[in-house]
């Protein structure tokens, strides 16, 4: 019987310092364990230090011993094994809208009148799909902001256009807002969409998820 010991995750992201904890001596008769690591964010005042996002590569990586009094004392061999990548996106740092924020088209304007015209992002292009309801749930998927007064549901299964309305905070409760504009055509569906909100690696990175 084998003992595995030291087992940790490595991440590959060399931008931060990484605090790995971890697991204790497992014995490979179907024993479990946990291996942290912990990823320290930049400087609260840099975004680009602040918020992660990508996707890195991860390997379990642990050291393997006989089973023995010994154990201890030997060596063993270094052994690895390729876990799934993670990949750290804008929801990450965003928490869904309650309350009023959800409920009133007119608080969103005047959050977004707050805002201003100096935060925003704007974006147009076409999603490869024919319907608008579909077109809809994949903006709001991705974004990862919260409907206004469910302008994510379509009235009418005939409609050609449709506003969409979203609304989240980031993690320093900053609101983020969405507005968006869609068509559909005979081909594809187009949209016009803008992105409010000061914080501006989350606007950016919210606008170009879909």
């Amino acid at each position: 019987q084998q003992l595995i010991t030291d087992v940790y995750v490595d991440v590959d992201y060399d931008d931060t310092t990484i605090i790995n904890v971890t697991s204790p001596v497992i014995k490979c008769n179907g024993d479990s364990g946990i291996a942290l690591s912990i990823i320290e964010r930049g400087d609260i005042d840099d975004e680009e230090e602040y918020y992660i996002l990508g996707k890195y590569d991860c390997q379990l990586k642990f050291i393997i011993k006989d089973d023995t009094e010994e154990a201890q004392y030997e060596e063993g061999y270094e052994d690895d094994y390729t876990l799934n990548e993670i990949n750290m996106r804008h929801t990450d740092y965003i928490f869904a809208a309650k309350g009023d924020d959800v409920e009133s088209t007119k608080v969103l304007k005047d959050t977004w009148n707050a805002i201003g015209r100096d935060d925003e992002n704007r974006k147009k292009g076409a999603l490869n799909l024919k319907d608008l309801q579909k077109a809809v749930n994949e903006i709001v998927q991705s974004s990862g902001l919260t409907p206004v007064e469910d302008s994510d549901k379509l009235d009418d299964d005939q409609a050609q256009t449709h506003a969409l309305n979203l609304i989240a905070y980031t993690d320093k409760k900053e609101p983020m807002c969405m507005r968006a504009a869609l068509i559909l055509n005979e081909d594809n569906i187009t949209y016009k969409a803008a992105v409010r909100c000061t914080n501006e690696t989350l606007r950016g990175e919210c606008l170009q998820s879909f």
